[in-house]
């Protein structure tokens, strides 16, 4: 089918070549293809058929006057950068049904304010709301296992976060930068806390790290410069570096009672107001400046 806006073959969408201000795409239409509305300037709303299940890489990247995105029960899969630099979007509405959303699929939409994930989102990719810098309140899905990689990177105004628990990995950079985040309830069933997972935040003030967690990566904590206690539960076996540098207010430190082999090189270095390492006599290793500039510690 083709006609004076619409190219579509089968039931794909290939192609939209028109000036409207408000899009309603065909019934019947399955899928939109990649880079099908890339850049139009002059679309603002869209309305998608209750046919659509996929929506394909950089379908509507760049669409800067795109203000609303409300969408259909049918749709399964958002694709990669597919509404990356939307300027101008304020509002996504997900339907129960949607399983995933891949890698930068709403990077730099910077007006965004609010996500909520239905229960059935299975797999997100990594950087999904890199710098969407408006970003207050996020819903997690149930189904998720992991926080991706850089998932809300940069969202600076990102201010409270629920962590599912069937979620046992934050994966690498997934809170990085978020430095208006006071508050995080984590995981129950938590195993991992990747490199450089929460740095930078700022305004977080105590961080229960819950039993059963392994790892817990470098830099994970790095200036979350409001950070006044930390508990790490058994099961930890190694802070690595830089894990808590420059936590400027970190005064309260409960290391795990048995089994932490390794504390790693500026683990806690420049933690001015550090006063107490609960059962640091435990630790089979502490290497060289790990404490460096911890001036107030017993």
């Amino acid at each position: 089918m083709q006609s004076s806006e619409f190219v579509i073959e089968g039931t794909k969408l290939i192609s939209y070549t028109g000036y409207a201000y408000h899009v309603i795409v065909p019934e019947g239409v399955t899928e939109i293809g990649e880079k099908a509305f890339y850049g139009n300037q002059s679309l603002y709303t869209i309305q998608f058929p209750n046919t659509l299940t996929e929506i394909g890489k950089l379908a509507f990247c760049a669409c800067r006057s795109l203000k609303r995105v409300d969408f259909p029960s049918s749709l399964i899969t958002i694709g990669y950068t597919a509404f990356a630099a939307c300027g101008a979007l304020e509002s996504v509405t997900f339907s129960e049904g949607i399983k995933e959303i891949k890698q930068e699929a709403f990077k730099g939409c910077r007006s965004l304010t609010s996500i909520n994930f239905p229960n059935s989102v299975e797999k997100v990719g990594s950087y999904i709301f890199l710098n969407c810098v408006s970003l207050k309140n996020v819903q997690l899905s149930e189904s998720l296992t992991e926080v991706s990689m850089g998932m809300f990177k940069g969202c600076s105004n990102l201010r409270s976060v629920i962590i599912p628990d069937p979620v046992i990995n934050i994966e690498d950079q997934a809170f990085y930068g978020c430095s208006r985040m006071q508050s995080v309830k984590i995981s129950c069933n938590l195993k991992r806390i990747g490199y450089e997972a929460f740095k930078n935040c700022s305004k977080i003030k105590k961080f229960i790290i819950p039993k059963g967690t392994s790892e817990i990566g470098s830099q994970a904590f790095r200036r979350c410069t409001n950070l006044k206690e930390v508990i790490i539960p058994d099961g930890v076996t190694e802070i690595g570096w830089c894990v808590f540098e420059k936590c400027f207010n970190l005064q309260t430190v409960t290391l795990p009672s048995k089994g932490l082999r390794l504390i790693g090189q500026w683990a806690f270095s420049e933690c001015r107001n550090l006063v107490e390492v609960i059962n640091l006599q435990n630790v089979e290793t502490v290497e060289e400046n790990a404490f460096y500039g911890c001036t107030m510690l017993k």
